[in-house]
């Protein structure tokens, strides 16, 4: 029986082994096969890999960073972006000014160097994101198209009847460009809620000033979002809860100009006071990304400044002690269900400061270069804008591939942006008039706000002397057409 079994087991034994042998050749045999795709993918990567330039950076890299290659840096994560915007702007032809042109050099009335068409590098930013710690962060921001001389965006919406530029003036007077935008240390992730930063960047006053320039729904902001969209040095502090549907933020700046004065009175200079500029903003989201009732959201702005501090204009100060105060107030609404791909959009401004005018008389006829020394005036102004973006609307699917990108828009705006010396006491007061701007526009989104190429046309009305019979003012015929050719990344 025992030789039977030894047989059997035998027997078994030599049946088995070829079979296993056969699995085991099998598995080797996929293993091989493995080896050599992978060895063939190497060869074929060797064989993309760019070719060596005859430059030093070239020869150094040598290949190490290829097409679509991650460079790191050696502490920290380092994130580029930038923002090109090439303007073509035709403007209704004038060669009067608001006040005519009487012949008096010193008035410089006539509209001849406004009025031209032409090409333009609105802007041509870069900027640098530095994340150096879980908790600390850097931004830079430089506008390149700020570096050279050039005609600042009077034809759009202007904010005075003369354009500011965003030159500075050094202490031997001369004037350069200054292509400085933003830079700051933003600290967050340390205290539950809040983030904090220092340096020089937009303080948080209204809503359209602060948006980036490379989302706008136009191709300029308003007369009023001019006004807060520059840069102030200072630090501000950003508090938000519900998953950011209440925010707010507190701010100290220097703010050494005025809030009627051009966007980049305030950037990058000391100030010439010894107080600071308070702000205090709050912003609420009844409505959030509701697919029904869409976003809704509102905020206010509240921003005090004193300016100056001789009480007599001596002591080497350019002006004497006046308080500032700016207050904006603004809503914005995307409705969904069947109307989604709808927004309506709008902003006021109540804005008291002070800013030396050239005095004109009853003619319009300049008799003195400037005021010397003139009282704080109130001004204000407002805007509405509305939208319809084709590829948030319910009818998406349905329509033809070049009709999908669009996005048709329209704004009005109006604010006290002239403002002269009064008739009466010239040397003190001031006489505000409004202009009205109709803006109907055209968004064509190639790659949604990083390529986008719009198109505006501006209906631009100053007041004449049909409103004001005491000046011999007239309406400026400065309509205009702006194409706004954008790359972000």
């Amino acid at each position: 029986m025992r030789n039977w079994l030894l047989l059997a087991l035998i027997g078994l034994v030599a049946i088995g082994l070829p079979f296993r042998a056969q699995a085991g050749d099998s598995d080797l045999k996929k293993e091989l096969e493995s080896l050599k795709k992978e060895i063939e993918d190497l060869r074929k990567e060797k064989a993309a890999a760019r070719p060596v330039g005859t430059g030093v950076v070239d020869k150094m890299v040598d290949n190490k960073y290829g097409p679509d290659a991650v460079v790191k840096t050696k502490q920290g994560k380092l994130t580029i972006g930038g923002l090109l915007q090439v303007w073509y702007y035709n403007i209704e032809n004038d060669n009067l000014g608001f006040f005519d042109d009487r012949g008096d050099v010193l008035t410089g009335d006539t509209n001849e160097g406004w009025d031209n068409d032409s090409y333009s590098i609105r802007r041509a930013r870069i900027n640098f994101t530095m994340d150096i710690h879980e908790n600390v962060q850097a931004y830079i921001q430089m506008d390149l198209a700020n570096s050279f001389d050039r005609r600042a965006p009077r034809a759009i919406s202007t904010v005075s009847l003369r354009s500011p530029t965003s030159g500075t003036t050094d202490t031997n007077g001369d004037s350069f460009r200054n292509p400085l935008v933003d830079a700051y240390i933003k600290v967050h992730g340390l205290v539950p809620h809040h983030d904090s930063q220092i340096g020089m960047f937009q303080p948080k006053v209204g809503m359209e000033g602060v948006e980036n320039s490379g989302t706008l729904d136009f191709c300029e902001r308003s007369m009023i979002g001019i006004l807060t969209s520059g840069r102030d040095v200072g630090s501000q502090l950003h508090g938000t809860w519900m998953d950011d549907r209440i925010q707010y933020w507190l701010g100290v700046f220097n703010t050494p100009g005025t809030f009627l004065e051009g966007a980049s009175t305030q950037e990058n200079r000391a100030d010439n006071n010894d107080l600071k500029s308070f702000l205090v903003s709050a912003q609420v989201r009844p409505v959030w990304k509701n697919e029904t009732w869409g976003s809704l959201e509102l905020g206010a702005s509240w921003q005090f400044n004193k300016t100056g501090e001789s009480q007599v204009g001596t002591d080497g100060l350019e002006m004497r002690e006046r308080n500032n105060i700016r207050w904006y107030g603004y809503a914005s609404y995307r409705p969904g269900g069947p109307v989604k791909g709808w927004w309506l959009k709008g902003e006021y401004a109540w804005i008291r400061g002070r800013v030396d005018s050239n005095i004109f008389d009853a003619t319009g006829t300049i008799t003195d270069a400037s005021q010397s020394d003139s009282r704080p005036f109130d001004t204000s102004g407002w805007y509405v804008s509305t939208g319809y973006k084709l590829s948030d609307s319910i009818w998406a699917d349905d329509l033809p591939w070049w009709l999908k990108p669009c996005e048709f828009t329209f704004r009005y705006q109006t604010y006290g942006n002239i403002q002269v010396a009064d008739l009466v006491r010239s040397d003190l007061r001031h006489d505000v008039f409004k202009t009205s701007i109709y803006t109907a526009g055209l968004n064509y989104y190639i790659k949604g706000h990083n390529a986008k190429i719009q198109v505006n046309y501006n209906w631009v009305n100053e007041p004449d002397e049909d409103h004001d019979g005491t000046r011999l003012i007239r309406e400026v015929n400065n309509d205009n057409l702006i194409v706004n050719f954008q790359v972000m990344w």
